[in-house]
């Protein structure tokens, strides 16, 4: 690959990226906004999905900025800023998949330690201990005068991990997060099995099992693929940089590494929009503001696991099979 080849592909990948964030950045913060404006919205699973939107909004500034400016000066700054964001994205999905599954698996449980000043307990822990224990070392210790720092090499190359900081963060950010969407879906899986059977009618207990089974299974391959399709490209390229340093004056290799950071965005799309469609609170109100919502003719409310926090809003209700009963 010659340089011009190499300077298109980075041109095309950066209108691309620019695009994308900015997708990221409008749906997130419509999303954000929907939720804090409508008190009704405000529980301990939205304000979960709120974080999580906001933390992709960031993680989409993040990229975005040193786009659009172009600017060489401060990237290390946008780098690391990046990596926390990255661990703090991937907490979010493991602590949304803890509470969803605590909602199921102890609804009682749930309604005394799950409340909302606990949640946001945990959400400022959250983001304050990534942010703090990779930004902080930087401002201590930083040679602001090595052209590695500022940003003219890789993230990978950036002088600011070391390759054990990086084998942690790919553990947290990739492992974690995966073996949690596995786990939980899992468990869920078997939750429908066991208690489904005493809550439906006998004549019609195996279609709405077999329903809310296929529904388990298609939320588990959906959250899992889009996941390790957006995370695991973009690790790989920083591992690789350590690991093989000669690969890093490859024009093909500075290509694909570009490629899977745009990638990366894609998260900040696709499961904001699978959330909306499987919280139902959430996605009533949308459909609400869109004019779509069809009036209940049953004149009976249906039947939730929780009351207090609205952690009922479960990937999966397993209450609601009176209605394919």
């Amino acid at each position: 690959m010659n340089n011009e080849t190499y300077k298109t592909l980075l041109r095309i990948n950066l209108a691309i990226g620019i695009a994308l964030s900015s997708i990221v950045i409008l749906l997130n913060t419509i999303l954000t906004a929907l939720i804090i404006i409508r008190k009704k919205l405000w529980n301990s699973s939205n304000i979960l999905l709120c974080s999580k939107f906001i933390s992709l909004i960031v993680s989409a500034l993040v990229s975005f900025i040193p786009w659009v400016t172009a600017s060489r000066s401060g990237q290390w700054f946008y780098y690391r800023t990046g990596f926390a964001m990255g661990l703090i994205v991937s907490l979010h999905i493991c602590i949304i998949l803890g509470y969803r599954y605590i909602s199921i698996e102890a609804p009682f449980a749930s309604e005394r330690y799950l409340t909302v000043r606990n949640t946001l307990l945990v959400l400022l822990v959250m983001w304050c201990v990534p942010l703090l224990a990779t930004l902080i070392p930087l401002f201590v210790a930083a040679d602001y005068s090595n052209p590695s720092v500022n940003g003219t090499a890789s993230v990978a190359l950036s002088g600011s991990m070391s390759k054990e900081s990086i084998y942690i963060y790919s553990a947290i950010t990739i492992l974690l997060p995966a073996i949690a969407i596995i786990g939980a879906y899992t468990r869920i899986y078997v939750i429908i099995t066991y208690k489904m059977t005493g809550m439906c009618p006998e004549k019609n207990r195996d279609t709405a099992l077999i329903r809310r089974k296929k529904r388990v299974i298609s939320q588990m391959a959906m959250m899992t693929g889009i996941f390790i399709f957006a995370w695991a490209p973009s690790t790989v390229c920083i591992i690789l940089g350590y690991e093989v340093a000669t690969i890093n004056s490859s024009y093909a290799f500075a290509v694909i590494k570009e490629y899977t950071g745009t990638i990366l965005l894609l998260y900040g799309i696709i499961p904001p929009l699978l959330y909306c469609r499987y919280t139902s609170d959430l996605k009533s109100e949308i459909k609400k503001i869109l004019g779509l919502s069809k009036q209940s003719s049953s004149i009976l409310p249906n039947r939730t696991i929780s009351t207090g926090n609205c952690l009922g809003n479960s990937p999966v209700d397993l209450t609601s099979c009176k209605n394919e009963c």
